[in-house]
This record gives structure tokens, sequence and C-alpha cells, in this order.
């Protein structure tokens, strides 16, 4: 995923991954000040990637039949 990121910002400068749209949706007032600029920011912005996950079954599901080994 970070490297997805940096592929955006560095080669492209595009924001094709919607963070734009998601700074919008969560910080409208925030957006309204960078929103202008934001093409030119976006390249520059420093992104951090957290994830989580969740163990659900000690079973291993195969072929997505269900089996398990």
């Amino acid at each position: 995923m970070e490297q997805l990121i940096e592929t955006s910002q560095r080669k492209y400068k595009s924001d094709f991954l919607k963070f734009g749209e998601r700074l919008h949706n969560e910080y409208p007032l925030e957006w309204r000040k960078l929103a202008d600029r934001w093409e030119e920011l976006y390249p520059h912005v420093e992104i951090s990637v957290f994830s989580s996950g969740r163990v659900t079954s000690p079973e291993l599901k195969i072929d997505g039949q269900g089996g398990t080994r």
C-alpha cells in the first residue's frame, strides 16, 4: 500500500486514491483551505498507513470450499 501511495505521489502526481475526497468528507472546513492547491500539495503530503486484522477461526480455508488442513 505504501508503495502504491508513493507511486501516486511521486510518479503520477495524481490523487487517484481519492485522499482529497476523504479529506473533504471528514474535514470540510480544512478542505476549503486546501482545495484550490490540492493538486500542488498532494505530492508532498505525508501519508501513514495503518492496518489491523482479526483471526476469526483457527481453521485454514482452502479453495473457498470451506475445507481445512
